[in-house]
């Protein structure tokens, strides 16, 4: 059975597709800036769904923070994801050095049990 099969088995196919044009995004973020390894954007509905379908909850976000994402491309068509919280008004725009360390300092969080991708304002700068 695929994984766009078993998602739309859980999930409401509107939800379903969210989450298809998201990854879909990425994949010409990346193909537009093909030197380009990390990305950081705000993290879709569609992906919280997606996540506490897979028995991985992100929970609120602290008051004044929200969830973003940091991508990390391994090759092209494969990439790598970490949720994490931000100040709300944090950019997502940012230079390959600050993404690469964002999604260093989310990963680092979630495998030290600090929680899930939960960076402390100060990590990866």
């Amino acid at each position: 059975m695929s994984a766009a099969t078993r998602a739309g088995q859980r999930y409401p196919n509107r939800l379903v597709a969210e989450h298809g044009a998201v990854i879909e995004a990425d994949r010409r973020f990346f193909e537009r800036f093909p030197h380009r390894t990390y990305r950081v954007r705000h993290l879709s509905i569609a992906e919280i769904t997606a996540l506490e379908g897979q028995g991985r909850s992100v929970g609120r976000p602290a008051s004044g923070w929200r969830w973003f994402v940091a991508i990390k491309q391994v090759r092209p068509g494969a990439r790598m994801r970490i949720a994490f919280q931000s100040p709300e008004g944090a950019e997502v725009d940012l230079p390959e050095e600050l993404a690469a360390g964002l999604f260093s300092a989310a990963q680092d969080a979630n495998h030290t049990g600090r929680g899930y991708g939960v960076i402390s304002p100060g990590d990866g700068r």
